[in-house]
């Protein structure tokens, strides 16, 4: 396990230490990163008991029994604070003087008119790689699946990986399942905190058996991904892709699918998505353009596709439902809102804060000092807010 350097400031109900101190975590286990921040930290036996870590630039809780490999990076703030929650999000930028990170947030719909079903949306392809990626390698890569090799592949290896760069990505509650009972098992790299979290929305949100993510204002990623959720919603058409597939392609294409980055089982659902939303060129003559018109009208309409398209004999989903601008989850982009009693009050006390932060020659002399003049702008825009939005039927999380 490489090792990583974190500078490490502590936070107490409404405010946020401004002298950080550097730690250098050989393993890059939660618990040897508290261990080290505690003692430069002097806190006491009770407190460093109660402590919680958190990831300063996402707001995402440090697993106390995990690693945070393949969460933080060299340099990450991390806070920790006495037993309380914290998040992170409202840029300070005004108050501090610099130009502000871009928010980054998923969120999350359940679209229950389609089955079990939910539409994630991120902001970040990075992030949802991150959080995802690994997720996608136990369901479909061809010789590091769950399928081939019985375990998750490691965070190192994940780097590499093309689904460390997808712009969506089709997951099942059997995959999430999968996922925790290896990891738990030890059968491969443990789960990360971004994994981890991600797997407490989809249980908070109710189990949904398909989960489709993409990243924001890739349509046509979102075309394909709807397929996915067509195939595994849509008994019908299920069945008569699986058809086409064994009685007609898979001869043909059984090496390129492979060779695209899919194991076996997942050839013929992959194949619809392809058929359904990629042009003839795509295909570059293994399919003739009258052959994939022809696999078109006899799969149906695309999801995704304009109205007056037809709608197909296999529509056992309303296809409606699946359309691209149905799909968006349409939760305001605004991730963050302070709840209860007294936010007029918790607006000032962070206005202060922030000035204070940006101001304070501790943070110049220590910060500045141990990771550099933008990690302390980074630290400087850092504020105590409260929790995310929850509206009926959709969650959106300012995670990342």
């Amino acid at each position: 396990m490489a090792k990583v350097r974190l500078p490490v400031c502590l936070a107490r109900p409404g405010k946020l230490q401004a002298q950080a101190v550097l730690i250098v975590a050989e393993n890059a286990a939660t618990a040897e990163v508290l261990a080290l921040a505690a003692n430069k930290l002097r806190l006491k036996k009770k407190e460093m008991a109660d402590a919680r870590l958190f990831l300063v630039s996402t707001g995402i809780e440090l697993p106390r029994d995990g690693h945070v490999t393949g969460c933080v990076e060299n340099d990450s703030l991390v806070v920790i604070t006495l037993g309380e929650p914290y998040a992170c999000a409202r840029s300070a930028s005004k108050a501090a003087g610099i130009a502000p990170e871009p928010t980054r947030w998923l969120r999350w719909e359940a679209r229950p008119e389609a089955g079990s079903l939910a539409v994630v949306e991120w902001s970040d392809a990075r992030v949802m790689n991150a959080t995802l990626g690994r997720l996608s390698t136990l369901l479909e890569h061809p010789t590091l699946c769950g399928a081939e090799t019985g375990s998750i592949v490691s965070h190192e290896a994940q780097r590499t990986l093309g689904s460390s760069s997808y712009l969506g990505h089709n997951l099942y509650a059997s995959t999430f399942l999968e996922f925790e009972r290896l990891a738990s098992a030890g059968a491969g790299a443990s789960a990360s905190a971004a994994e981890t979290g991600f797997l407490a929305l989809w249980r908070e949100c109710g189990t949904p058996d398909v989960v489709i993510s993409f990243v924001r204002g890739e349509r046509e990623t979102l075309r394909h991904e709807l397929c996915h959720a067509r195939f595994a919603l849509d008994t019908g058409y299920r069945e008569t892709l699986h058809t086409l597939w064994k009685e007609a392609w898979a001869p043909k294409l059984h090496r390129w699918m492979r060779d695209l980055g899919y194991h076996p089982t997942r050839h013929a659902d992959e194949f619809g998505a392809y058929v359904l939303t990629e042009p003839s060129a795509f295909w570059r003559g293994r399919i003739g353009a009258e052959d994939l018109g022809l696999l078109r009208e006899r799969l149906g309409r695309r999801p995704g596709g304009r109205e007056g398209e037809r709608h197909g004999e296999h529509a056992s989903v309303p296809l409606d439902v699946l359309e691209v601008d149905a799909a968006v989850p349409k939760t305001p982009i605004d991730a963050w809102m302070w709840s209860g009693e007294g936010e007029k009050e918790v607006e000032d006390e962070v206005e202060e804060e922030v000035q204070r932060l940006a101001t304070a020659e501790v943070l110049e002399e220590s910060y500045v000092g141990a990771v550099g003049a933008a990690a302390a702008a980074a630290a400087a825009e850092q504020v105590v807010l409260a929790g995310p939005v929850v509206a009926a039927g959709h969650k959106e999380v300012d995670i990342m």
